[in-house]
């Protein structure tokens, strides 16, 4: 499993990818996220990532953790399905590490819309953590 030096040195729009805790990088297929939780500590995203048995995506982007629950999936058409079903924003192609996004063009009209698209929430609304 990661440790909380692993979070604490991601850089600004830096992450990564866990498999049973481990760093893992695929060579093809792509990468949907199921559900997440936003975290505003690194102690409270080493706790998310527990949750969710170390197999999960982390990035770190203005001061908050993002920690998505996601899973590799083989084909383009089955991950936006998943992607779409979820309301997530874009999938990850592992060959380039480029986006695919789910719904086209959308625009935001607030924040909460924004927060319910990209399926996360607060840690005390998931409760998986202690707070």
């Amino acid at each position: 499993m990661i440790n909380i030096r692993t979070i604490r040195n991601l850089k600004e729009d830096d992450g990564l990818t866990l498999k049973n805790g481990q760093r893992t990088i695929y060579k093809s297929g792509w990468q949907v996220a199921t559900e997440g939780v936003e975290c505003k500590t690194a102690e409270e995203a080493i706790a998310a990532v527990r949750a969710y048995k170390g197999t999960c995506g982390i990035w770190y982007s203005k001061g908050i953790y993002y920690i998505d629950k996601s899973r590799r999936i083989s084909t383009k058409k089955e991950a936006m399905k998943i992607g779409r079903e979820c309301k997530q924003i874009s999938i990850l192609k592992w060959k380039d590490m480029s986006l695919a996004y789910c719904w086209g063009s959308f625009f935001l009209k607030n924040e909460s819309v924004r927060y319910n698209t990209l399926r996360i929430e607060s840690v005390e609304g998931k409760r998986l953590l202690k707070t």
